[in-house]
């Protein structure tokens, strides 16, 4: 089986793979914030866990959210340098947009024809 990544430039593959590692590592945090949170809710008195628990459990995921999302911006910055620079290097080539297409009306249809000189 062909690996999907192989016709893309060196640098993209590499920015690709880092935000796999990235989304990796987020959900392994994830994984330990709500073990952790288990944790302290079945070990702590439940007055207590039920009082703060919630709230410090928001806290940290706001946090982890936080963090996540500069990570991701930073990602995304490595990306778009990454795609410059191989557009400039000439190892991807550009495409314009697919034409879509247009529904023609009466009023497009006339102005068409009257372009055309008909």
């Amino acid at each position: 089986m062909q690996d999907p990544l192989s016709p893309l430039p060196a640098p993209l593959v590499e920015s690709l793979s880092s935000l796999s590692a990235l989304q990796r590592q987020s959900l392994t945090r994830y994984g330990q914030l709500a073990q952790e949170s288990f944790q302290a809710l079945t070990e702590a008195d439940a007055s207590v866990a039920l009082a703060s628990g919630p709230w410090q459990l928001a806290q940290r995921l706001q946090h982890q959210w936080v963090e996540d999302a500069q990570a991701l911006g930073e990602w995304g910055s490595q990306w778009q340098r990454a795609w410059l620079d191989s557009l400039a290097d000439g190892a991807v080539a550009s495409r314009p947009p697919a034409p879509r297409p247009v529904d023609e009306g009466p009023a497009r249809a006339i102005s068409r024809a009257a372009r055309a000189g008909r």
